[in-house]
């Protein structure tokens, strides 16, 4: 069946959407895995971050004036991770997280928006839709974890010891999930009152998003559903 005009640009920030969503557990469950090994090239790693932060693009079809302004940020993001492949200084890695950071908050705001308060059936992509605002919850606490790794003298404590900011890095984006889903990283602690703080709220979102989730999904189906009357 042929789309309409105004059709098209929501099919395809669907599909973006559901890409987003492919791309961010590929990068989580096999490429930054096998980098940490040696397996592959950690420059893989940042591209895939690129190419999620294009689905993401893709995904905002809005007018709303945070996805324009995730627009912007996602472009800066990349222009700068592109720049710390080949000058990783430290201050460019800080604004590099800050970026990333900015980025993947606003896409996560856009998507919560289109999630909650607009109406509709639940269909299989705003399904899709929830998971990638979950993900992103994740990305982006890993991203502040990262920050403080970057200003702070030693954060994090692996294995028991006290780690710098090349050691602790690659393992992020794990320890951000292993606390946003409350299993808990016992191998990698955080050891700074800030960073504690911090693990601390991002086990409770964890805890009360899917919940608050599923309630607004009912609602919103409920809402949709015909008139029995």
């Amino acid at each position: 069946m042929k789309l309409t005009a105004v059709e098209l640009p929501h099919v395809r920030a669907d599909r973006s959407q559901a890409l987003l969503v492919v791309l961010i557990l590929a990068d989580l469950v096999v490429v930054s895995p096998l980098a940490e090994l040696g397996i592959l090239n950690r420059a893989l790693s940042d591209a895939m971050f690129i190419l999620a932060l294009i689905a993401g693009v893709g995904a905002v079809f809005s007018r709303l004036t945070l996805a324009r302004l995730f627009v912007i940020v996602a472009c800066g993001s990349i222009l700068m991770r592109f720049a710390t492949m080949w000058f990783g200084s430290r201050e460019m890695l800080a604004i590099d997280a800050a970026l990333t950071l900015t980025a993947e908050s606003l896409l996560a705001l856009v998507l919560l928006h289109h999630l909650f308060w607009a109406g509709g059936r639940v269909t299989m992509y705003r399904v899709i839709g929830a998971i990638a605002v979950y993900l992103l919850i994740g990305l982006v606490f890993a991203q502040v974890y990262r920050l403080l790794a970057l200003l702070a003298a030693r954060p994090f404590a692996i294995d028991g010891i006290a780690a710098g900011y090349d050691l602790v890095s690659p393992r992020l984006n794990y320890f951000s999930f292993v606390t946003l889903t409350s299993l808990g990283a016992n191998d990698m602690l955080a050891v700074h009152p800030v960073g504690r703080a911090l693990v601390v709220l991002e086990a409770l979102v964890g805890i009360l998003y899917p919940p608050v989730l599923i309630a607004r999904l009912v609602a919103l189906q409920l809402a949709a559903a015909p008139d029995p009357r």
